[in-house]
């Protein structure tokens, strides 16, 4: 009886260890200073947007073991996001907004974003909401300051760990490959171009173009693995890697195209 009442201490202490043993502290995010460092406490890393701006390009990117999106500049830290552990997240509906009067995503509607971020940053100490942001600015960057809900919801990390149930080791790799580049190419984006095929839909108009790119291409994960990319003049201006918003906004216009 004793022993069997030992054997039973013994094996809670042990899992209790095992609990505690299991909690990793990681560093405050604003201690770190690159996607490495991030990436080296945080878990593998997601970029989901980037854009230019200011003649720099950012990078919005989630770390599998982050709470918070992280936004790079030119390959450095340069602020961190409000949690997306909301039903909705804050950028989900900023993207919105930036979207709200284009006939194609992003056609006008990207500087929204970037005064968003770029606010963001100056409150830096405490997270911005969107009840915090600057009305001016959406009629500074010429968008409707109306919100809507109830839009696809961005997940954290889908880009490469999510989809391992349905993507063959092939298309892990590549889209492992394929993510990577996009957060260490430069504002040109050739690196990450150079690595897409002919694209699968392109819309264009006379100085702005999206085209849609869907790397997964088997009948169980067709349409889950998808970047679209948006371009004035011949030079990328924005990339997104499976936003749901996005995609129903250039369906949405592909639709009104005349058949020819």
């Amino acid at each position: 009886m004793h022993i069997l009442k030992f054997g039973i201490v013994t094996t809670l202490v042990l899992l209790l260890a095992a609990c505690g043993s299991g909690q990793v502290k990681h560093p405050p995010l604003e201690s770190l200073s690159t996607v490495q460092d991030v990436a080296k406490n945080y878990g593998p890393p997601s970029c989901f947007f980037s854009y230019v701006a200011d003649a720099a390009k950012y990078d919005l990117i989630s770390f599998k073991d982050s709470p918070s999106v992280v936004v790079f500049e030119n390959g450095a830290l340069y602020t961190i996001m409000p949690s997306v552990s909301k039903p909705l997240s804050e950028f989900d509906q900023i993207l919105k907004m930036s979207m709200e009067k284009e006939e194609l995503p992003m056609e006008n509607g990207l500087g929204v974003i970037h005064a968003w971020i770029k606010e963001n940053r100056v409150k830096s100490d405490k997270p911005l909401k969107l009840d915090d942001f600057s009305m001016n600015a959406l009629d500074n960057a010429g968008a409707a300051a109306v919100m809507a809900v109830g839009l696809p919801v961005w997940f954290p990390f889908a880009a490469v760990g999510g989809l391992d149930h349905v993507l063959s080791r092939k298309e892990q790799d590549k889209a492992l490959q394929v993510n990577q580049s996009l957060m260490e190419t430069g504002r040109s984006y050739e690196t990450f171009l150079s690595l897409l095929s002919d694209p699968d839909l392109t819309l264009s108009k006379p100085s702005y173009s999206v085209k849609m790119f869907i790397l997964d291409k088997s009948f169980f994960s067709q349409g889950q693995f998808i970047y679209i990319v948006g371009s004035r003049e011949g030079k990328v201006q924005w990339v997104s890697y499976n936003d749901g918003q996005i995609k129903t906004k250039t369906f949405q216009y592909n639709k009104k195209i005349p058949a020819l």
